[in-house]
């Protein structure tokens, strides 16, 4: 059953607040309360929809994903590097049109390093299972390499595409703003892409 309009505004509202005071204030230090406070809901609304702030943080990230385009996460065409570039390119733009993305990214890589946090392990497992489907698919058309099995080649893709992110997240702002700069990153997320990918 599809929730009320009465319920959805609440819970957007919650989602909204949430995200603006995790980009913020991360999450150790995010306040529910202050939460609460902004989006105008109680504590008991709070936890008829969250059985915590780790679920309330990973309602945030899909929320915010939930406008990513599909386009970027499948591997079309019959180029692999042109594939991958076009890509980068297009998670680069997505990116930085979302303002809250970067220090949200921040968080998920800072929590799910700690790996204590089984909602944002999950989260990471469910974004890795996408991962091995297109592989799978990829190397069933011969874009791929087929030595390795597809979950190998997807933690391995994970791994790097990780380190990447962090690599950019410790970059000062003023380098996003720089068109060549930009350009010069989706070149390196292509370049490592296809040195693991390439048959």
């Amino acid at each position: 059953m599809r929730p009320s309009l009465a319920t959805e505004e609440p819970l957007r509202r919650l989602l909204l607040a949430a995200e603006s005071e995790l980009a913020e204030r991360g999450f150790h230090a995010a306040s529910l309360n202050d939460i609460l406070k902004a989006a105008g809901t109680s504590k008991g609304s709070f936890y008829h929809h969250f059985e915590d702030k780790e679920a309330l943080f990973v309602a945030v990230l899909r929320a915010g994903l939930a406008d990513l385009p599909a386009e970027p996460l499948r591997l079309s065409g019959k180029d692999l590097r042109a594939a991958l570039t076009q890509s980068a390119a297009q998670l680069m733009a997505w990116s930085l049109s979302h303002p809250h993305f970067v220090p949200l990214c921040k968080t998920f890589y800072g929590l799910y390093g700690e790996g204590r946090w089984p909602k944002v392990q999950a989260l990471w497992a469910e974004a890795e299972a996408l991962v091995v489907a297109e592989l799978s698919e990829a190397q069933a058309r011969g874009l791929v390499r087929d030595d390795l099995p597809a979950p190998l080649l997807a933690t391995l893709v994970m791994t790097v595409s990780s380190a990447l992110d962090r690599a950019m997240l410790d970059q000062p702002p003023e380098v996003w703003t720089d068109g060549a700069e930009v350009q010069r990153w989706v070149r390196r997320m292509a370049d490592l892409w296809t040195r693991l990918l390439a048959p």
